[in-house]
């Protein structure tokens, strides 16, 4: 566990300390900013990174986030909390560190995230680590994951890797003076031994988001469609409504 977790956060911690000089030399002025945000929704379903449902349907997810941000490069901590109609079905909490090197088109992020989830219906316990490669460009926004879980007396080790893709918002005329806009998106996954035993592709999910926002708050819902690429997973439908509540301080 040790030797992975060096062997994939380590590179990126370098280019961190590296792009951190660069950037403090070209924006010395640059100032320290404290942000978070608070999100409250409801899914029909919560289908997790897995291509697995969570609890019963439907389900209400809570998160949020607090950190600061300084020369392009950002370190938070984020929690969250599903529950359905029953129970508490998962607890999350998490330390993530990410750097931007360009707010431009084209130019990448690069994130770290360590996570640890706890899931009080079944007592079980799961540790997780993320790279996270993203990338802006005229054509949409993708970003590749990296996903590890570490081996627990709950859980084996395996791995999973998943590429995000949002095409450009569409914008749309204002709704009760709130900014409109629509994209499409698009997940597929690849698993090694994160479900099951094999390693194989797991699931392609193509999906829309439609989002208002306002100010400092955000309303967003999505629609999407997972289709299975191996037999121990399901086809699911299902779609969600969320608001979020966002802020920055100099």
């Amino acid at each position: 566990m040790t030797n992975k977790l060096i062997k994939y956060l380590a590179i990126p911690l370098v280019i961190f300390g590296i792009s951190n000089k660069i950037d403090a030399q070209d924006n010395k002025q640059d100032d320290l900013v404290l942000s978070g945000n608070i999100n409250a929704g409801i899914s029909s379903r919560n289908i997790l990174i897995s291509g697995k449902p969570e609890g019963e349907s439907p389900i209400a997810l809570f998160s949020g986030n607090l950190g600061f941000t300084k020369f392009n490069t950002s370190l938070n901590i984020f929690g969250g909390l599903n529950q359905d109609y029953k129970k508490t079905r998962e607890i999350d909490l998490g330390l993530s560190y990410q750097k931007k090197f360009n707010e431009m088109a084209g130019k990448p992020s690069i994130k770290v995230n360590l996570e640890r989830k706890v899931f009080p219906d079944i007592q079980k316990t799961m540790y997780l680590a993320d790279l996270i490669v993203g990338m802006n460009t005229k054509i949409g926004d993708f970003n590749l994951q990296y996903r590890e879980r570490f081996p627990s007396k709950d859980y084996l080790s395996g791995s999973t890797f998943v590429l995000n893709a949002k095409t450009p918002s569409l914008n749309l005329k204002k709704i009760a003076s709130m900014d409109a806009n629509i994209n499409g998106t698009l997940t597929v996954a690849y698993q090694d031994k994160f479900v099951g035993n094999s390693s194989k592709f797991g699931y392609i999910t193509p999906g829309v988001n439609f989002s208002l926002k306002k100010g400092k708050v955000n309303f967003d819902g999505f629609l999407k469609s997972q289709i299975r690429l191996r037999d121990d997973l399901k086809n699911y439908v299902y779609g969600g409504v969320k608001a979020t509540y966002s802020f920055i301080k100099k």
